[in-house]
């Protein structure tokens, strides 16, 4: 079992020693690094007791950023994947675009349920004498809103 070290330096710096016994046994060789913050000392010790007690590999620590505890000749052989870079074009059209879509798919969701002129749209028709009455009193209540469709716009 891994375990963490508080340590604390002349400087009056705290430091957190991660240690284990390579392979979890009580025959095992002592083995461990030292981090500065503790979340990081956390999130290592979880990493050696996920991998049997040992070194996690190469492309596990560079994943969870632990990069710097890479020896150089494995760096090296770690592949990245080259992201390409985003154009302000390509996230701008996004943004509009998560913006705007959720507007048209609230008015066609409006038109489809029949609501009468929403959103500057055409009249819709009314089936029954009950709708008819709730388009009167719009008509009648706010007769300032009525656009030249007869639809009912927002000011």
């Amino acid at each position: 079992m891994a375990s963490i070290e508080t340590r604390k330096t002349k400087g009056r710096l705290t430091r957190y020693r991660v240690k284990w016994r390579t392979g979890g046994t009580r025959a095992g060789a002592w083995d461990g690094t030292t981090f500065d913050a503790y979340t990081d000392a956390k999130r290592f010790k979880a990493l050696v007791e996920v991998h049997g007690h040992q070194w996690p590999p190469a492309e596990v620590l560079v994943a969870q950023g632990f990069a710097y505890l890479v020896p150089r000749a494995a760096a090296a052989s770690v592949v990245t994947p080259a992201v390409p870079p985003v154009t302000f074009e390509a996230f701008a059209r996004e943004c509009v675009a998560r913006l705007v879509q959720p507007a048209w798919d609230a008015h066609r969701s409006f038109a489809a349920a029949g609501f009468p002129g929403c959103l500057h749209s055409p009249p819709c028709a009314t089936a029954g004498p009950m709708d008819r009455d709730r388009l009167a009193a719009l008509r009648d209540r706010w007769p300032e809103h009525e656009d030249e469709f007869g639809g009912f716009r927002d000011t």
